[in-house]
């Protein structure tokens, strides 16, 4: 809540001060950083159609993408896996276009994810080995990226690649437990794939690495024994 009410004063600020671009940015905020972790998708929706139109009006491409991207995930998350993958596909064309290849692959996952909701197994494994093609190319780019390890390794699970998938996990905690991005991870398409194989293991995987980013809980208070009064 502390958070909404921190993003909706800066999109007030945008607003008065007529910066539209900054104004779409804390949008786009609105409804990824609070509604969507809430589980609010209908109203990141609205956040994300509004913050969609001011990239088209400002011609931002990269922007465009993103919201695109996120209205794909909000749609699937509503069990309306048909209408993300027309927003996931928008993305991707634009990451295709401005030569984003990190970008081009997490769009690819994500359209790969809901063409399994939709029980298009074949079209989906496709459009898997198109997003490792993309997130190897990414990660060739910017080893020090995290980002493109870890969604690599959503990529070669959803192609069927368990062992491979695994590995980059593993390769991926190892070099860069970092809990936000774990959290992003196991937030997002990998529930819509836990009948693929190595899937469930992956989960663990993560799920161990969250764990130990955790501090370690208080140890118990212990009760301090009373003085006994002397004997009379």
């Amino acid at each position: 809540q502390k958070a909404i009410e921190l993003y909706e004063q800066a999109l007030a600020i945008a607003r008065e001060t007529g910066d539209r671009s900054t104004e779409g940015t804390h949008l786009g905020n609105l409804g990824s950083g609070s509604y969507s972790r809430l589980g609010q998708p209908q109203k990141a929706i609205d956040c994300y159609e509004q913050a969609l139109a001011i990239a088209r009006e400002t011609g931002d491409r990269r922007a465009e993408g993103t919201h695109l991207g996120n209205l794909g995930n909000a749609y699937s998350n509503l069990g309306q896996p048909q209408k993300a993958i027309e927003y996931h596909e928008q993305a991707r064309a634009i990451a295709r276009q401005t030569g984003e290849h990190d970008r081009e692959g997490r769009r690819l996952v994500n359209l790969g994810a809901a063409l399994l909701c939709l029980g298009k197994r074949e079209e989906a494994t496709e459009t898997f080995q198109d997003a490792v093609v993309a997130l190897r190319e990414a990660v060739a780019r910017n080893p020090l990226s995290p980002y493109g390890t870890y969604n690599l390794g959503v990529a070669l699970l959803g192609m069927g690649n368990g062992d491979d998938g695994l590995a980059t996990f593993r390769e991926a905690v190892a070099s860069a437990p970092l809990a936000g991005l774990i959290r992003d991870i196991l937030g997002g398409n990998l529930h819509f794939m836990r009948d693929l194989p190595g899937v469930v293991d992956g989960i663990a995987i993560l799920e161990d690495a969250l764990k130990n980013q955790q501090p370690p809980p208080d140890p118990p208070a212990t009760a301090t024994a009373r003085p006994r009064p002397p004997r009379r």
